[in-house]
């Protein structure tokens, strides 16, 4: 199996393809570095890019290859993917106000692949190195066993502490009428709701902390 991390030569796709790297590791895949020509990316820093990539690679003992391709980014991501037996695309996205604003990734995003994808936000470049906790929130029930599986193995690869948030929204008008009976009875439904997470974490050995938030 093959892990993808899309490099444009970009300190932020660089960052991107570290977490790839941890998780290839954790698993024993190949870590695939894949970049689309185009006008706009420079060849030279693509290349500088992938080259600390691999090094960085070597050090962790992941075996990293480069692959470039032709055509609309898009599709040429999306029928490499198809032709590929790959488990996971990385990907980075810029900061910005919304977290996804008219990038490559919120194309990515908006389309069908046939892999799972991880978006990338790199907010400190520092942190790829220096996981300590990850977080998952988690509105009521909603939450995918694919985004569960991908986080117990961040966290697996990281050896970090888990948080995970149950988000309860409640407007201001219900919550000045909440009363302590129904208190208790939403706490309850919070509970019930992380005792299964509780369940799944100790399968996979996360070092857990649950928290609920209203």
């Amino acid at each position: 199996m093959k892990v993808i991390a899309a490099v444009n030569g970009q300190v932020s796709s660089e960052v991107a393809a570290l977490y790839a790297l941890r998780y290839a590791k954790l698993f024993g895949f190949t870590l695939t570095l894949l970049h689309v020509r185009n006008p706009i990316d420079s060849r030279y820093d693509v290349e500088e890019s992938m080259a600390s990539i691999e090094q960085t690679g070597g050090e962790y003992g992941v075996n990293v290859k480069r692959k470039f391709l032709n055509g609309d980014p898009v599709e040429a991501i999306r029928d490499f993917l198809t032709a590929s037996r790959a488990d996971i695309l990385f990907c980075s996205t810029r900061p910005s106000k919304h977290f996804f604003e008219n990038t490559f990734s919120e194309k990515l995003a908006g389309i069908s692949l046939p892999v799972d994808l991880a978006v990338i936000r790199v907010a400190d470049i520092d942190m790829a190195y220096r996981v300590k906790t990850m977080v998952l929130p988690i509105r009521k029930d909603r939450l995918a066993v694919s985004k569960f599986a991908f986080f117990s193995s961040m966290t697996r690869a990281y050896d970090a502490a888990a948080e995970i948030y149950s988000i309860t929204l409640v407007s201001r008008r219900r919550m000045a009428g909440l009363d302590v009976p129904v208190i208790k009875v939403l706490l309850s439904k919070i509970n019930l709701r992380l005792a299964h997470y509780v369940k799944l974490s100790q399968l996979v050995s996360v070092h857990k902390r649950l928290f609920s938030e209203q």
